[in-house]
């Protein structure tokens, strides 16, 4: 009867034991998370909008020099890139229509005199986008028929990274009311 109690005993422990060690199945696979850019801090975004202030001035000098090639390096050469232009208001849709535009334009006029007022510069919370609006203000000479011109549109555009270089994808610009019936007006400065 000792043997038996024993062996039983025995038994439980063995039981007991061999329950409480679990075969240690692998992990299932868990795909791994996509990396996740860190987000600018403040002084990173102030050098981003620094970075995007100097090329929106270049760009006016571009204007006032018809540079026709700084603005095709300003510009994304996607085919779904756009432009909606302050006279017409019609979608210009892809690089080809916008640099037409551009070189219309620029053949259109002389002594120009380009400026930017009241730029606003808003940057995506990743750094890669910015949303740029400010008045223009551009005094020119009509080739056409020799007479001085002011004309103040109010201007958004869009730039994305590509390539690490600042690119216009979309660029709106619309006159005020005041401007489109044909009165004179000036941005506030």
């Amino acid at each position: 009867m000792k043997k038996l109690i024993v062996l039983l005993a025995l038994i439980v422990f063995v039981a007991a034991f061999g329950c409480q060690q679990q075969v240690k199945q692998p992990a299932p696979a868990t795909p791994a998370a996509p990396a996740v850019a860190a987000k600018p801090d403040s002084a990173a975004i102030a050098k981003i909008k620094e970075e995007l202030t100097a090329a929106q001035m270049q760009y006016a000098q571009a204007w006032n020099n018809k540079d026709i090639k700084f603005v095709s390096e300003c510009w994304s050469h996607d085919a779904d890139v756009m432009l909606i232009p302050p006279a017409t208001r019609e979608r210009l849709v892809g690089y080809d229509a916008v640099e037409k535009w551009y070189l219309a334009n620029f053949d259109s006029m002389d002594k120009i005199d380009f400026k930017i007022h009241e730029l606003m510069i808003k940057v995506t919370p990743d750094g890669n986008s910015a949303v740029i609006t400010y008045y223009v203000e551009n005094d020119f000479t009509d080739k056409d028929t020799g007479k001085p011109v002011k004309m103040t549109p109010r201007v958004c555009v869009v730039k994305t990274k590509e390539g690490g270089k600042w690119k216009q994808i979309y660029g709106d610009a619309s006159f005020s009311v005041a401007e489109l019936q044909g009165k004179k007006t000036a941005p506030k400065k």
